[in-house]
């Protein structure tokens, strides 16, 4: 192997000792109970009561690989799961600032309403007045 400082390096191979150094039987099996790699041996010295829970080193091994896989479904489900939980949750609070908005703006609204029917009264009332005086001013008892 070459490294990025170009020196070589050799790659060492490490051994995995598959022989139960009790029994001196190979290992074949696998205790999901204690989590254990066993030898026949031992299934039947010191896990006989674990037997629905022994499996196969090869269904093991298959096993990690789909339980890693499931894993990793599981961790996007949930990912995912959470995203919209965020989602919702985002939306829910903006919900409630457009209604808290509306509320303020029908609010401010009713106000300028008021303000100007307010002003609207009064430019009446001085027509009117107005009207009432040019009347007043234009009628026959005035004139002399």
């Amino acid at each position: 192997m070459v490294t990025a400082n170009n020196e070589v390096h050799e790659t060492v191979n490490v051994a995995v000792i598959m022989i139960c150094d009790i029994h001196g039987k190979t290992f074949d099996l696998y205790c999901k109970t204690h989590d254990l790699v066993i030898c026949v041996a031992g299934l039947l010295s010191k896990h006989k009561h674990c037997s629905d829970a022994v499996i196969s080193l090869h269904e093991a091994a298959t096993y990690a690989k789909t339980s890693t896989a499931l894993d990793d479904v599981s961790d996007s489900v949930n990912d995912t799961l959470d995203n919209m939980k965020n989602f919702i949750n985002n939306r829910n609070v903006a919900m409630q600032n457009i209604e808290v908005q509306e509320q303020s703006i029908r609010k401010f609204i009713g106000e300028i309403r008021t303000n100007l029917n307010k002003h609207l009264d009064k430019i009446e009332l001085s027509e009117l007045y107005t009207n009432c005086k040019i009347k007043e001013w234009k009628s026959p008892e005035n004139i002399s």
